[in-house]
C-alpha cells in the first residue's frame, strides 16, 4: 500500500502493540517489508471517533479522513452450543470452549481436528489455520462423507481422545502450515479406496507453494 497510496497509516487497540509493530522487521523498508522508504507507515492509537473532515485517536492526535479504511479487526469466534452436545455413551459432557486468539488458537477434542470425540456426529471444518484453506476443505468434506456412509470406522472415544489431546502437544498445534500436506494425506488414507477422486497431494502443488513462500520472503521480508 505504501507504494501506491501518499500515505498509509495504521491503529491499534494499545500502546504495547503499537510498539511492537514498530518493532515488527515486516514493518520497515530497510528489513525488506517491501515499503516505500519514502513514504513510512504512520502508527497510532486506537480510533476514537470520525468526524466529517478527520479521524480522530485516543491520545488526542488527528489526521484528514483518508480516501480508504481498512478495517482488519480480525475476529474471535465461539461455540457455545459445543457445550450442549450430547456425549456419547461413556463420554464425558464436554466443557464450552472458546476459539480465540491465545496459545490454543482452536478448539480442543476434535479428532483429526475435525469430529469432536466426545460425539463424532458434530464435526467442525476449517479450524486449522495459516492453510490453503479451500483445498483442506475438501479433503475433510471428504473424509466426514465417507465416515458418515459407514466406510470409516472410528477407534473408541477414549483412543479418539488420545489422539486429539496429542495434537494439542506443542505451541499454537492448530497453526498448521505446511504440515497441511501431511495432514491431508492422512485424512485420504484414512479413506483409503472408497474413493478414487482425490489422492495425496500432488508434488508440484507442494513445490508452487513452496516456491510462493520463497517469494514472499524475499519481497515482503517474513
Amino acid at each position: 500500500l505504501s507504494y501506491t497510496a501518499c500515505q498509509v497509516h495504521t491503529s491499534t487497540a494499545d500502546a504495547s502493540q503499537a510498539d511492537a509493530d514498530a518493532r515488527d522487521p515486516r514493518m520497515t523498508p530497510e528489513m525488506g517489508a517491501g515499503c516505500n522508504p519514502s513514504r513510512p507507515l504512520c502508527r497510532h492509537l486506537r480510533i476514537k471517533k470520525f468526524t466529517q473532515t478527520h479521524v480522530h485517536f485516543v491520545d488526542g492526535t488527528s489526521i484528514p479522513m483518508p480516501d480508504t479504511i481498512i478495517y482488519a479487526t480480525g475476529y474471535i469466534c465461539t461455540f457455545p452450543f459445543i457445550s450442549q452436545v450430547e456425549p456419547v455413551k461413556g463420554a464425558p459432557k464436554p466443557d464450552h470452549q472458546l476459539l480465540s486468539d491465545g496459545d490454543i488458537d482452536g478448539i480442543p477434542n476434535l479428532y483429526k481436528f475435525l469430529v469432536l470425540a466426545y460425539n463424532p456426529l458434530l464435526a467442525i471444518l476449517g479450524v486449522p489455520n495459516k492453510v490453503v484453506p479451500f483445498p483442506m476443505y475438501e479433503y475433510q468434506a471428504t473424509y466426514l462423507a465417507h465416515l458418515y456412509q459407514g466406510h470409516i470406522q472410528l477407534p473408541p472415544f477414549d483412543q479418539m481422545l488420545d489422539h486429539a489431546r496429542s495434537d494439542l502437544e506443542g505451541p499454537r498445534p492448530f497453526i498448521m502450515g505446511f504440515k497441511q500436506v501431511a495432514y491431508m494425506n492422512d485424512l485420504i488414507d484414512c479413506v483409503g479406496d472408497h474413493q478414487s477422486r482425490l489422492g495425496h497431494v500432488p508434488d508440484h502443488w507442494v513445490k508452487s507453494r513452496l516456491h510462493c513462500v520463497e517469494q514472499r520472503k524475499q519481497r515482503l521480508g517474513y
